[in-house]
């Protein structure tokens, strides 16, 4: 179900009032940039549902693109039924409310003969003015035979909305959904062949960024406790067993460069690999880091060491 209207004729005061929707209100025009959408429950909460959708206000040559009026018409398009709100009153521009139908109802046929055809029912709203209630009279002498039904609402206080969405209900279970109207032999059927768990893909994304996907290289991060050495080694082993860490090195990798494997972010460590052959490569083990990482201060420990110890012999007497 679609709302369609002039800016500023109360079409999201009026989704707010049917639905639990929040969209932004204001007294200036094109306050709406893009549709909102509201789920509408008729006899309460274990009633029946449907989806207003709150287009965003066409003007005159929206047909013709005017207003961004291409892109709201094809939300129209989307939609089974038309609500057409117009502002009873005229607004503060002193706009004359059946001018404002004959403008929107020319848009939508000139855009195309379907959406010109779609069954329509019409909101006079802000009948809480003064100046909507002296046009009624007029205004139904005009309209009352242009669409199926004329419904006289206020989306500020909420008057005639419930019969109004009761009445909308009840005429949306007659329309065939558009996906019914698609022959079967004309639909397309997508099918999703069986996926190797095993595969992987790795990218370079940026400088200093790569990103590996992968269903088993993925979840297999999420299983592994990176504060376990173990653990930490094992994943590192999965990546050179699979290829992962080869393929990142062909990209160019770099230590300190991120690798994002799913939602964490990994940085590369070249100094924990050592070379072997040209065709191996193996983790280094903790003890063989550790040695790595404090061999410099053992040397320089043990000389001091020495040192003092001559010192020490060259002053007994």
């Amino acid at each position: 179900m679609g709302l369609v209207g002039f800016p500023n004729a109360g079409k999201s005061t009026l989704l707010a009032a049917a639905s639990a929707a929040r969209p932004k209100i204001a007294d200036y025009p094109f306050t709406t940039l893009e549709p909102n959408l509201g789920v509408v429950e008729v006899g309460g909460r274990r009633g029946e549902t449907f989806v207003l959708a709150d287009i965003p206000g066409l003007i005159e040559g929206a047909a013709e693109g005017v207003g961004l009026g291409h892109e709201f018409l094809r939300h129209v398009e989307r939609t089974r039924l038309l609500l057409h709100v117009i502002d009873g009153s005229g607004g503060l521009e002193g706009r004359d409310p059946i001018d404002d139908f004959e403008i929107i109802d020319a848009e939508l046929v000139a855009y195309s003969d379907e959406l010109g055809a779609k069954p329509r029912f019409l909101a006079i709203n802000k009948i809480d003015l003064a100046e909507t209630r002296e046009n009624l009279p007029r205004l139904h002498e005009a309209l009352d035979g242009r669409v199926e039904r004329v419904f006289d609402v206020s989306g500020v206080t909420g008057a005639g909305v419930p019969e109004m969405m009761a009445a909308i209900k009840e005429r949306l279970q007659d329309i065939p959904r558009l996906a019914d109207l698609v022959p079967v032999e004309s639909r397309r059927i997508y099918t999703l062949d069986e996926l190797d768990d095993t595969a992987w893909v790795a990218e370079r994304v940026s400088s200093h960024h790569f990103v590996v996907r992968g269903r088993k290289i993925e979840r297999t991060l999420v299983m592994t406790d990176f504060s376990s050495e173990d653990a930490a080694d094992r994943f590192q082993r999965i990546l050179e067993a699979s290829g992962i860490s080869n393929k990142l090195e062909d990209l160019g990798v770099e230590p300190g460069d991120v690798i994002h494997i799913g939602e964490a972010e990994l940085i590369w460590d070249q100094a924990a690999m050592e070379h072997g052959d040209a065709d191996e490569k193996r983790r280094r083990t903790h003890r063989e880091r550790l040695q790595d990482s404090f061999e410099g201060e053992i040397e320089k420990s043990g000389h001091r060491r020495r040192q003092r110890g001559r010192s020490a012999q060259q002053k007994q007497p």
